[in-house]
């Protein structure tokens, strides 16, 4: 990590107990001067119920402007004991990146105008039941509390029905349970306070009613944190602009085929072309795309249009520094347009991160980015911080598993698959990559559980892939032959038929079928990375595709190897890394 980024995390203090230990003071107190005095306290996600953070900086600047008369005034931090700061330190440096893995919302509740609508807030209305029911009451009390814990959770304010604020809710979400045979459903709307509007609206469903609400409720709270973050930042966003807002955060959830994220980016800047807030959203998702990995080492340039983007988004900044997605927007062109080189892409996300932005899943880039160089171990903990404060991130909690699988800790990430699927049960997505980890790191026949059970149902499995995985765990099993696996799984998806010829030991297959994708994706090289894979790693054909990737140089400029460098006790990583044509000159290695 960049010294900056080492720099805002020693910076940043994170939640009331380890703000009152640097004032010397109880949270109680911090608290009262907060609400009182204005101690400057940020809300992470926009709600006093969330994470809240300070900075150091800011809270000496508070401390020297008080009043000397202050009968509550606690002792100047600069005299805090040396070990307390430095127990702070040690405890607080991963809580400190979770600060960085959210937006900074720009403007705090007490500088807002009592009476004003509060841009951060969200109301819960009604919620319908069949008042036939003996039990509506309750569960209508039920669906109330189990969105409002849940909201909470995510730093989401929630008041109730928008009675006794101050500072009404910018938004209201009502819903409605159904019963059928099948399971049960809930409807979620989202509704505008100040116009009205209806913003959002979407049917989610369950075998039983617990489930289904906490599917409602964890759905719900992902795309309403997408939407204020942006609210938070353009709280003069018109009700159309917000409601095509509410739709692309809809759409990140999507695992639909066909989803365009940039056709309903692109509404948002059709909405308010004169908004730079607007266009940066619009180019920052374009800037997203090319950095998928399918992407990631595309040779075409940035296009005229995303030239010009970014000169417009960058006259908007010279003009108005504070504007957050602007900065990340900016931060996300410019990485792309440095995708070829690793190095530099990496370069400039963590400097951007230790500056403190961190708009438009800039931690998860990062994250991801960490995967793909095989920094499997940075890419775990990226995943960690960024779930304690966001913890129905369910894509991202399924990645953080699959690493975890991949490292062998089994139990451990089987919870999280399952919580995964649990907290977005709409995403193929997570339950595909738990069939993938069972398949490969898993018992066997706890993986052939899997792939005919809920789970492989989950997933929509078709009946070609069901018989190709059955294939290949009886081979796993020892109760069939590689030959029948092969032919089972020959006309799958390439980048599947890779990592299962290559289980097998069928080297020539997989980098013959590697072929065929490897011009436009390095999903092969990524799979090759993964423990199970190490004698991949000795073949020179990987190397040859690492390096054509640009992997060898980021290695070897920024020493930062991946992690089966260490666990290859037999692996001579500096012999293959350090020398250009390192894979040509190793040759003679290969099996």
């Amino acid at each position: 990590m960049s010294t900056k980024a080492n720099d805002a995390l020693q910076e940043r203090l994170v939640s009331w107990k380890r703000i009152a230990n640097y004032l010397d003071c109880s949270e109680r107190t911090a608290r009262r001067w907060r609400n009182a005095e204005g101690l400057p306290i940020h809300n992470a996600t926009g709600g006093a119920s969330g994470t809240v953070f300070a900075f150091k900086s800011e809270l000496d600047a508070w401390l020297k402007s008080r009043p000397a008369d202050k009968s509550a005034a606690p002792p100047q931090a600069a005299s805090a004991p040396r070990q307390n700061r430095a127990w702070l330190v040690v405890m607080v440096a991963g809580a400190l990146l979770a600060a960085v893995a959210l937006s900074t919302w720009s403007n705090t509740r007490s500088n807002r105008a009592a009476n004003t609508i509060d841009p951060d807030r969200i109301a819960l209305g009604a919620f319908v039941v069949d008042p036939a029911r003996e039990d509506a009451p309750v569960l209508r009390e039920m669906l109330k509390s189990k969105f409002s814990v849940t909201f909470a959770r995510n730093g989401l304010d929630v008041v109730s029905e928008n009675s006794g604020s101050s500072a009404p809710a910018a938004f209201e979400l009502s819903g409605a349970l159904d019963d059928a045979p099948s399971g049960s459903t809930i409807s979620l709307s989202l509704v505008h306070q100040t116009s009205g509007g209806l913003l959002w609206a979407k049917s989610l469903g369950a075998a039983d009613e617990g489930a289904t609400a906490h599917a409602g409720a964890t759905y719900a709270a992902s795309v309403l944190r997408c939407l204020l973050n942006f609210h938070s930042a353009v709280p003069e966003f018109s009700a159309e602009t917000l409601r095509h807002i509410a739709r692309f955060c809809d759409a990140t959830l999507d695992d639909e085929a066909g989803i365009n994220i940039v056709a309903f980016a692109e509404r948002i800047r059709e909405s308010a072309p004169d908004n730079p807030s607007a266009n940066a959203i619009f180019a920052g998702t374009l800037a997203i795309t090319q950095m998928s990995w399918e992407n990631w080492f595309s040779k075409e340039p940035l296009s005229a249009a995303q030239s010009r983007d970014r000169k417009i988004i960058a006259h908007a900044l010279s003009n108005d520094p504070k504007n957050r997605l602007a900065r990340s927007a900016l931060v996300l062109i410019d990485a792309a347009a440095a995708r070829k080189d690793l190095a530099q892409a990496m370069t400039i996300l963590e400097n951007a991160l230790g500056d403190g932005i961190s708009d438009f899943y800039l931690p998860h880039i990062h994250g991801r980015l960490l995967y793909l160089a095989g920094r499997h171990d940075d890419a775990m903990q990226q995943y960690f911080i960024i779930l304690a404060t966001n913890p129905y991130d369910g894509a991202l909690r399924a990645n953080l598993a699959m690493v975890l699988a991949a490292q062998g800790n089994n139990e451990m990430a089987y919870n999280h698959f399952e919580r995964a699927m649990r907290d977005q049960p709409a995403r193929k997505f997570i339950p595909w990559v738990y069939l993938e980890s069972a398949l490969f790191y898993g018992d066997p026949d706890f993986a052939e559980t899997l792939v005919n059970g809920v789970v492989g149902e989950a997933a929509e499995l078709s009946d070609l892939q069901r018989s190709c995985f059955n294939a290949f765990l009886a081979v796993r099993k020892r109760e069939g032959e590689s030959r029948s696996a092969i032919k089972a799984c020959s006309e799958l998806e390439p980048w599947h038929q890779f990592r299962i010829f290559a289980a097998l030991g069928e080297a020539d297959r997989a980098f013959a079928v590697g072929q065929g994708y490897w011009d436009y994706a390095p999903n092969g090289v990524v799979y090759a990375m993964l423990p199970e894979f190490a004698d991949m790693r000795r073949d020179q054909r990987f190397w040859a595709e690492a390096e054509k990737f640009g992997l060898i140089d980021y290695w070897r400029e920024t020493r930062n190897y991946p992690d089966f460098c260490r666990q290859d006790d037999d692996l001579d990583c500096d012999a293959w890394i350090t020398s250009p044509n390192a894979y040509q000159q190793k040759a003679s290695l290969t099996p």
